[in-house]
């Protein structure tokens, strides 16, 4: 196996299946944290995690074509790493498929299933019982 030339390059993760690292499909909030973690951990190890916590910026893009490439090739690579580790429910969500990067793809999955904090439900309550006082 070679290794990157640069430290542009990446190792892909199709050198490994990455299915076998994955076994927790992401069905919705309830078990988004461990699958979370998993999808981390993987993107972590391959060092392409930057491609959904916002480390790499539009405005950062290099000139360089072949740059350029390789950073696309990447993205679409976390990107099939996400949708393959997507509950069959999941995965008929067109407007996940219609998302451009992995990180755009990562931030709704975020939105839509971090647990909520079990106090917010108690405080609308409270809110709602002193309106009415």
């Amino acid at each position: 196996m070679m290794l990157p030339k640069s430290n542009k390059e990446t190792i892909h993760l199709s050198l490994v299946n990455s299915a076998s690292f994955v076994l927790i499909k992401l069905c919705g909030e309830s078990n988004y944290i461990p699958w979370r973690t998993q999808i981390v951990c993987l993107l972590q190890s391959h060092d392409l995690f930057k491609f959904v916590d916002g480390i790499i910026q539009e405005e950062e893009k290099e000139e360089e074509e072949d740059y350029n490439l390789q950073m696309k090739r990447n993205d679409e690579l976390v990107k099939a790493c996400i949708f393959g580790s997507l509950g069959d429910q999941l995965l008929q969500d067109k407007a996940i498929h219609e998302l451009d990067t992995a990180r755009q793809v990562w931030l709704v999955l975020e939105q839509r299933y971090t647990p909520k904090p079990k106090f917010e439900g108690w405080f609308a309550c409270c809110i709602h019982w002193i309106n009415k006082l």
